[in-house]
């Protein structure tokens, strides 16, 4: 079987001097780039992220049932706060109603 050859040989070519223009200009290359397909499915997936007191609001609830039931309702940890996504809540009351 034939090697391929290596597509990023030419990056060890660049002077030590050069290195971090050479990632600039690639990060620059990267952002410019127009989306792929996994791209657009991941934007079609954002939802908002909700907050400790959007979820108690949208269950009428305290704020503190809310943190107490964290992993119930699917938190994410984002730093020291919590984020939520309406379709992870409600598909885990849902889940937890069937029980």
């Amino acid at each position: 079987m034939k090697a391929r050859p290596d597509p990023l040989a030419g990056l060890d070519t660049i002077p030590p001097e050069h290195i971090g223009a050479a990632i600039l200009r690639l990060t620059a290359r990267l952002v410019a780039a127009p989306p792929t397909a996994g791209d657009r499915a991941a934007a079609a997936d954002d939802e908002p992220l909700l907050s400790t007191a959007d979820v108690a609001r949208l269950l009428r609830c305290p704020r503190r049932w809310v943190t107490r039931h964290q992993h119930e309702l699917g938190a994410m940890k984002l730093g020291a706060k919590l984020f939520f996504k309406r379709s992870r809540i409600t598909k885990n009351l849902e889940r937890r109603k069937g029980t």
